[in-house]
């Protein structure tokens, strides 16, 4: 029978996305997360054995509050402000602002040489957020019209939202964060109205 853990779970993979934004993957260490959790090691290796498992544990349950943020902000009354507020949410404009998509895009560029689990969650993660988008994307009766289909716009957003928190981190300052998802809402929201 295993034994009750005596922390807070959910705490503790909150600091872990601070300590994944600050060391990321390869570099944080057990002993690292325990101590930046209050965690005792020992209770922390036997509540999760490994860093991989703890990362993936804490990878879901953070993913999953992400998708409610993310099901939030889609949920205006027309597809532009959707996509605004998707924008917004996912690609922080200055770099000190959290976002778990951010932190997801750093894991993605560091699993290279990890394991399958790790990629293979990630993948799942983006291909969600090209679900939820999609979906959102796909709902008429608005008057807007998308240049593209709300498949490839879901694709082409977040493929390009990532490469956005990847270079806001070299040399993005807000007002070019501000440009650039500005140019990528007007290419996929055409100018013209959706015909009656």
């Amino acid at each position: 029978m295993a034994a009750k853990r005596r922390f807070d779970e959910h705490a503790v993979f909150n600091v872990a996305m601070e300590v994944l934004e600050r060391r990321g993957y390869k570099e944080a260490t057990m002993v690292e997360l325990a101590e930046a959790t209050g965690v005792q090691r020992g209770a922390f290796y036997s509540a999760y054995g490994s860093k991989e498992e703890f990362f993936l544990r804490a990878f879901d349950y953070l993913a999953g509050r992400f998708y409610e943020q993310i099901t939030h902000a889609l949920a205006k009354p027309d597809r532009r402000a959707r996509l605004q507020s998707f924008l917004e949410l996912i690609i922080p404009v200055d770099s000190t602002s959290r976002c778990f998509a951010v932190v997801a895009t750093r894991l993605t560029a560091e699993s290279m040489d990890s394991s399958h689990r790790l990629r293979d969650s990630l993948a799942e993660f983006f291909i969600e957020l090209e679900n939820l988008l999609c979906e959102a994307l796909s709902v008429e009766g608005d008057g807007m019209r998308l240049s593209m289909s709300a498949h490839e716009a879901a694709k082409l957003v977040v493929a390009t939202t990532r490469g956005i928190a990847v270079m806001r981190n070299i040399h993005m300052n807000r007002m070019t964060v501000t440009s650039v998802t500005s140019a990528l809402l007007n290419a996929v929201m055409s100018s013209a109205p959706q015909d009656s």
